[in-house]
C-alpha cells in the first residue's frame, strides 16, 4: 500500500514538471495576445460597476451605463461580458416597471450563457427570472427557476448566488404563507451574507424575516429586525431600502389604528417610489394609502388611490396588485351602499386568486419543492461519503505510524458499510415523508380558500343575496366539503398504512377509479382550452403499487398533455395489461417533441424549456419527478413523439 501511494505521488510530480513548460509558454502567448482586449474589458465592467450602483436610486442613469456598455460590445464583437450585461439590462427594466422588456433580456441572456457555456450568468439569470415571476405572482414558476439558479451555484460553490437564490425562496415561502420554511432559507441567506460582508444583501434578509413577524402579528420581533435593517442601510446610504421599511412600518401603525401616522409613513414611501420611478412601490403604497383613506372615511380618496393602483397594476403586469385592488374596491363599494359593483369586485379578486393558487399550481409547486429537496439529499450524501473517505485517508496515514495496517482498514470498511446502509436507510424515510406530505398538504389548500371565500361573502352580505343564489352557494359549498372530506380520508388511510417508516407502500387498487379525481382536477383546465380528456381503461386493470405515487405521475403527465395539445385536441389515458406488468400510456394530439430531446427529457443532467401553446412557461422537472418514481416501482418510462402529430408518455408497472 505505502509502495502504491508513493509511485502514485512521482507520476503526478513527473506530469506537473512534464505539463508546466508548455503552460507558461502558451500562458505567455495568450497573454500577448489578450492584451488589447484588457481596455476593453475594463471600460465595459466600470460601466456596469456604475449600472449596479445606480440601479435602484435612479434606475434611468443605470440604464445610461449598460446601455453604453453593451454598445462598447456589440461594436467591438465582445460576447464575453455581454449575458452579464444583458442580465442588467433586465434589472434596470425590472426596477423602472417595464416587466415584459426586463424578460427578454433575461431570456436573451440566458440563451447566450448557455451557448458560452458561462454557469455564473445562467445561475445569475434563473434568479433574477425568479424575481420577475415573483412580482408576476406566478410563484410555482418563480420556484422552477430559483432552484435552477440555486442548484448551479451549489455546485460552483458560488457564495454570493446562492445567497441571492437562498433570500428568493424566503420569498417565495414568505408568499405561500409557509413561515417556518421561509426562516430557514432566509436564516441561510444572512449567515452567507453576513459571511460575505454583503451588507446591502444583508439588510434586504433582516427586513423579509422582519415581515414573517409581521405577518404573524408579532410587531414587537418585526421592528427589531427593521431597526438593525435600517442601521445598516444608514451607514451605507442605501435610501431606497429604508423608504421601504418606512412603508412597513406604516403597516405595523395601520394594524395598530394609527392611521394618522400610517398615511404619513405611506406617503413618504409613495413619494420616493415616484422619485425612482419604482412602479411596483407606486402601485403598493396606493392600494395601501387608499385602505387608509377608507378607514378615515375619506372615500373620494380611498378611490381614485384604489383605481390609480388598478390600473397601473394592469398596465404593468403585476397580478397580484390588481387582485388587491379589486378586494379594497369591493370594501369601498360595500361602504357607500353599491352592493352589485361590490359583489362585481369581490368576484373579480375571486378570479384571480384562484389563478393565483390554483390547485394545480399548488400541486405543480409542491413537485418542484419535492424534487429540490431529493437532490438537495442526494447532495448532501456525496459530501458524506467525500467526508468519509478523507477520513479513510488521514487513518491510513495513522496506519502508517502504528504499523497495523490490515486490522485497521478492515474497521475502516466495517464502519464505512455500515454507515453508508444507515445513511442509505434515512435518506430513503426522509425521501418518502417530505414528497408525500408537501404533496397532500398542497392538495388540501386550495378546497379550503373555496369554502372560505365562500362563507366570506355569505356572513358579509347575506342580506344582499337572493334566495337562488343563497341555495347555489350552500350546494358549491356542500359538494366542496364533500370534496375535501374525501381527501381528508385518503390521507388519513395513507397515513394509517405507515407505522413509523416512510417506506414505498404497494397496495392493490382498481386503476380506473383512480382516474376520476386526475380527471376531475384538470377538467376546468381542459374545457378552457376545448380540449377532451379521454379514458380508455379496463375496469378490471388492477395494480399492485403505491396509489399516491401513481397519481402523482398521472397529474404531472396529463398537466404536460395538456399544456402542449392545442384546442380542439386531445389528451387520452391509456392501460393496457401485458403478461408481467400493466403498460398505462398518456397520449396527446399536440405539437409534438424533437426527435433530439426525446433521450434527454428525464436525465438530471439536461435542461429544456418549451412554452405550451397558450405560452405556459415550464422547466421539465415533472418528469424528473415522474422517472424518480417509477424507479421505485421497478417500472420503465420512456417518450414517443413526432413534431406536429403529439406524444405519448408509456410507463410500466410489474404485476
Amino acid at each position: 500500500m505505502n509502495y502504491i501511494i508513493f509511485l502514485q505521488k512521482i507520476i503526478i510530480l513527473v506530469t506537473l514538471l512534464t505539463i508546466a513548460p508548455h503552460s507558461f509558454i502558451s500562458a505567455t502567448i495568450d497573454g500577448s495576445k489578450n492584451n488589447s482586449d484588457i481596455g476593453i474589458e475594463n471600460d465595459i465592467s466600470n460601466l456596469l460597476d456604475s449600472c449596479w450602483h445606480y440601479r435602484t436610486e435612479n434606475p434611468h442613469l443605470a440604464l445610461d451605463f449598460v446601455n453604453k456598455a453593451l454598445t462598447i460590445i456589440d461594436k467591438n464583437n465582445y460576447l464575453k461580458l455581454k449575458p452579464k450585461t444583458l442580465n442588467f439590462l433586465g434589472v434596470v427594466n425590472r426596477k423602472l416597471g417595464n416587466l415584459l422588456n426586463a424578460y427578454n433580456y433575461f431570456k436573451s441572456a440566458l440563451n447566450l450563457a448557455e451557448e458560452l457555456k458561462d454557469s455564473v450568468q445562467i445561475g445569475y439569470t434563473y434568479n433574477n427570472l425568479t424575481d420577475y415571476y415573483i412580482e408576476k405572482a406566478s410563484y410555482s414558476t418563480a420556484l422552477e427557476n430559483v432552484l435552477m439558479g440555486y442548484q448551479i451555484f451549489r455546485s460552483l460553490n458560488h457564495k454570493i448566488g446562492m445567497a441571492y437564490s437562498l433570500n428568493y425562496l424566503g420569498e417565495i415561502y414568505i408568499q405561500q404563507g409557509d413561515f417556518n420554511k421561509a426562516i430557514k432559507y432566509l436564516e441561510e441567506s444572512s449567515v452567507l451574507r453576513f459571511e460575505l460582508d454583503d451588507q446591502r444583501g444583508y439588510s434586504n434578509t433582516l427586513v423579509n424575516i422582519g415581515i414573517i413577524y409581521f405577518k404573524q402579528h408579532n410587531f414587537d420581533k418585526a421592528k427589531e429586525y427593521y431597526t438593525k435593517a435600517i442601521k445598516i442601510n444608514k451607514s451605507i446610504k442605501y435610501e431606497k431600502g429604508n423608504s421601504y421599511i418606512v412603508a412597513l412600518l406604516a403597516d405595523i401603525h395601520y394594524y395598530n389604528k394609527d392611521y394618522d401616522n400610517a398615511l404619513k409613513s405611506f406617503k413618504f414611501a409613495l413619494d420616493f417610489a415616484k422619485k425612482t420611478n419604482d412602479k411596483n412601490g407606486i402601485i403598493e403604497y396606493s392600494n395601501k394609502i387608499g385602505l387608509v383613506y377608507l378607514k378615515l372615511k375619506n372615500l373620494d380618496k380611498a378611490k381614485n388611490s384604489f383605481n390609480l393602483a388598478l390600473k397601473l397594476a394592469k398596465e404593468f403586469g403585476h397580478l397580484d396588485e390588481e387582485m388587491f385592488s379589486y378586494l379594497y374596491l369591493s370594501e369601498y363599494y360595500s361602504e357607500t351602499k353599491r352592493f352589485e359593483t361590490s359583489l362585481s369586485c369581490l368576484n373579480k379578486y375571486i378570479f384571480l386568486k384562484d389563478s393565483i393558487y390554483s390547485n394545480e399550481k399548488l400541486g405543480r409547486f409542491a413537485d418542484l419543492q419535492t424534487l429540490f429537496e431529493d437532490q438537495n439529499n442526494q447532495i448532501e450524501t456525496k459530501l458524506l461519503k467525500h467526508e468519509i473517505e478523507s477520513e479513510k485517508l488521514r487513518n491510513n496515514y495513522l496506519i502508517l505510524i502504528f504499523i497495523i495496517v490490515v486490522v485497521a482498514i478492515i474497521l475502516l470498511i466495517s464502519k464505512y458499510k455500515i454507515q453508508k446502509k444507515s445513511n442509505t436507510i434515512l435518506e430513503e424515510l426522509n425521501d418518502s415523508k417530505d414528497k408525500f406530505f408537501s404533496i397532500l398538504a398542497h392538495d388540501l389548500k386550495n378546497p379550503f380558500q373555496a369554502l372560505m371565500g365562500y362563507t366570506d361573502m355569505l356572513s358579509e352580505d347575506f342580506d344582499q343575496f337572493s334566495n337562488d343564489e343563497i341555495k347555489n352557494s350552500i350546494q358549491s359549498l356542500q359538494s366542496i366539503s364533500h370534496n375535501v372530506y374525501n381527501l381528508l380520508e385518503g390521507v388519513l388511510e395513507w397515513s394509517r398504512a405507515q407505522t413509523g417508516r416512510m417506506e414505498f407502500n404497494p397496495t392493490n387498487f382498481i386503476l380506473a377509479e383512480e382516474l376520476n379525481s386526475i380527471i376531475e382536477l384538470y377538467k376546468h383546465s381542459a374545457d378552457a382550452k376545448e380540449i377532451k380528456l379521454i379514458t380508455e381503461v379496463d375496469p378490471t386493470v388492477s395494480l399492485f403499487a403505491d396509489r399516491n405515487m401513481i397519481k402523482t405521475i398521472l397529474r404531472n403527465l396529463v398537466a404536460n398533455g395538456l399544456k402542449f395539445t392545442k384546442s380542439g385536441g386531445s389528451v387520452k389515458i391509456i392501460a393496457q395489461k401485458h403478461k408481467n406488468e400493466v403498460q398505462i400510456i398518456v397520449a396527446d394530439t399536440g405539437i409534438g417533441i424533437n426527435s433530439k430531446v426525446i433521450p434527454t427529457l428525464f436525465r438530471i443532467d439536461s435542461h429544456h424549456t418549451t412554452k405550451g401553446t397558450n405560452g405556459e412557461e415550464g422547466t421539465g422537472v415533472g418528469l424528473m419527478l415522474c422517472f424518480e418514481l417509477v424507479k421505485q416501482h421497478k417500472g420503465k418510462i420512456w417518450a414517443e413523439s413526432e413534431l406536429g402529430k403529439g406524444s405519448k408518455f408509456i410507463f410500466t408497472i410489474p404485476s
